[in-house]
């Protein structure tokens, strides 16, 4: 099943709510502090090794480190042009 964004979740309305809360908090006199993350490249640089040892130490149960880490260490890709696909690369860093 496909599932399609729903209207009140994208872009503008996240700058229409934040202009009304704005101009709201000016009109009462009140601070407003905003803060925005770039998740995108937060998640690219995860490094997988590292995820996998820190997810032991805080004590994840080894079944669910045992499936995490079957989805992150066979990962790869390759390159499809045409129908033709180039040589396969294990996938490293980047968040599932």
């Amino acid at each position: 099943m496909i599932s399609t964004p729903s209207p009140d979740k994208g872009t503008r309305n996240a700058i229409f709510i934040l202009r009304m809360l704005s101009e709201r908090a000016i009109e009462m006199q009140k601070d407003i502090y905003v803060c925005f993350i770039d998740y995108e490249k937060a998640f690219d640089n995860v490094r997988h090794a590292q995820l996998f040892q820190d997810l032991g130490e805080i004590g994840l149960d080894t079944k669910d480190l045992r499936l995490l880490s079957e989805l992150y260490w066979k990962q790869s890709a390759a390159i499809r042009i045409e129908g033709n696909f180039g040589r396969s690369i294990r996938i490293l860093k980047g968040a599932r």
